[in-house]
């Protein structure tokens, strides 16, 4: 069951900046759940896609370079993961299955030097 919570949105980065950095993602179908979710270079759950453009990755198989990754911080819990979606599309309210919080804070680390 998801919940919707108050969250900010911080370190935004498009996946072309991250590109250029050298630092690239991918999204992921969980066979299990039919969901979407964002994974580092290794593979590891890093993050959620949001539900606005699961749609387009699943009809093109492509991240478009013009989305953005962003760390997200649920409000309410304090917990941060980072999300795959359109720039722009912050509307500060987020229902979201994500990988647990271990697994996110044990993946970061890569990624986290980018932003």
């Amino acid at each position: 069951m998801s919940s919707t919570h108050m969250a900010t949105f911080s370190n935004t980065q498009t996946v072309a900046q991250l590109g250029n950095k050298g630092i690239f993602v991918s999204v992921v179908n969980n066979p299990k759940t039919g969901s979407l979710f964002l994974t580092d270079e290794a593979g590891t759950p890093i993050g959620a896609v949001s539900s606005k453009i699961e749609a387009e990755i699943r009809q093109t198989k492509k991240i478009s370079s013009d989305y953005v990754i962003s760390d997200i911080t649920d409000e309410e819990t304090g917990d941060t993961f980072k999300m795959l979606h359109k720039a722009g599309s912050n509307d500060n309210l987020i229902a979201s299955t994500r990988p647990s919080t271990a697994a996110v804070a044990g993946s970061k680390a890569n990624l986290n030097k980018a932003f």
